[in-house]
Parts: C-alpha cells; sequence; structure tokens
C-alpha cells in the first residue's frame, strides 16, 4: 500500500483527508477500515483519532473538499463584468478544474452520500443545491439579457450531472484537459441556448 507522504507544514489533517479520500474512492467506505488509514497515512489509532473525530466526520469532510474553493471562484467569476455566455464558459472550466483536482473525493460523495446520517447529508445537498442557483442565476441574466432562450428547469441539473459525472472517465493524461472538456461542453450547451442560432434555424424552416 502506498503510504501518504507526511506534509512538510504540519497539515497532517489534510494528508488523512487524502489518503482516505483514495481508499474510499477505490474500496468503498464500508470497505475500509481503520487500521488500513492508518497504515496509509502513518499513524497510530490514537494519533489519527485526534485529527478526525470519527470515521463519518471524515467521510463528510472528504466529500466536501473543493467545494469552497469552487463556490469561491465561481462567485467571483459571477462578479466580473462579462456575458452570460462567457460567464457560463468560465463556470464549466472552473468545475472541470475542480473535479480533476477533486476526483477521489467526487468519487466518495457521488458513491457514499447515502451512507451518512441525515445530519451529514443534508448538509451536504443543501451546499451542491447553492450551487447550482449559482448556474441558475446566470442563465436567468442570459435570459433577461436576450442572450438565451429561457431553459427548462430541468436543465441545470442535467448540465451539472453532465459534469460532475465526468470523474467516471476523466483523466489526468486525457487527450484533452479539464478546461478543454469543459469548452466542449459548453459549446453544446451554448448552441441550445443561443438566441441568434434559434432565430436563424426558424428563418430558415
Amino acid at each position: 500500500m502506498r503510504t501518504v507522504a507526511r506534509p512538510r507544514g504540519g497539515d497532517q489533517k489534510a494528508a488523512i483527508r487524502e489518503g482516505a479520500a483514495r481508499l474510499f474512492a477505490e474500496r468503498g467506505y464500508h470497505a475500509t477500515g481503520i487500521g488500513e488509514i492508518c497504515e496509509a497515512v502513518g499513524l497510530g489509532r490514537g494519533a489519527l483519532y485526534h485529527h478526525i473525530g470519527s470515521k463519518e466526520e471524515l467521510l463528510f469532510e472528504i466529500s466536501s473538499l473543493g467545494l469552497d474553493e469552487l463556490f469561491e471562484v465561481s462567485e467571483a467569476i459571477v462578479a466580473e463584468p462579462l456575458s452570460a455566455s462567457e460567464k457560463l464558459r468560465r463556470l464549466s472550466r472552473a468545475l472541470m478544474r475542480n473535479i480533476a483536482d477533486n476526483r477521489a473525493a467526487l468519487t466518495v460523495y457521488l458513491r457514499e452520500l447515502d451512507l451518512m446520517s441525515p445530519e451529514y447529508r443534508d448538509r451536504l445537498v443543501a451546499r451542491r443545491a447553492g450551487y447550482q442557483v449559482i448556474w441558475e442565476g446566470v442563465l436567468a441574466d442570459g435570459v433577461e439579457r436576450g442572450e438565451f432562450l429561457a431553459p427548462d428547469p430541468v436543465f441545470v441539473k442535467g448540465v451539472l450531472g453532465m459534469h460532475n459525472y465526468s470523474y467516471l472517465w476523466l483523466r489526468e493524461d486525457g487527450r484533452l484537459t479539464p478546461e478543454e472538456v469543459g469548452d466542449r461542453f459548453c459549446d453544446v450547451l451554448l448552441a441550445g441556448l443561443n438566441v441568434s442560432g434559434a432565430m436563424a434555424e426558424g428563418a430558415e424552416s
């Protein structure tokens, strides 16, 4: 088993999350014992519990990895004086980069969410719903500006699902970078939302 290197800055908790996320993603939450996490991060049980509180708390923290950064980056994009189309493209790129950087954690979140107690599960679902609101706001802005056709409410769920489930096939050494994958996704989304394109299509019919 590969052991996670101890971080120089003393950020042992980050190393624990990294090691446990990899194990949970590879083996599953219930199939991974505390002893295996201890071995992976090079700590005894006492030292491990000093940092994590409980195994379920560790699962919750892993499932939350990258969310704060994703919110921060996305809210900064929305605040920029850009067209709604460009904001969507940048949101798509940022989300794909976040997925690539936190792939093990996202794997754990999507696969193990229903194993959590309601307290933890509800908090995660609420955070994810808050992120969806960011995309909904950009779409609404695009409709108001006349850039976009008004999409069905289910549209955003489908869009985010398309991005999120790339964790199943995204590779670090893939043909496209995560940002380029985001661009490909956004090309398809904007083609369906674009008002001028729809008008041109209607004129031809």
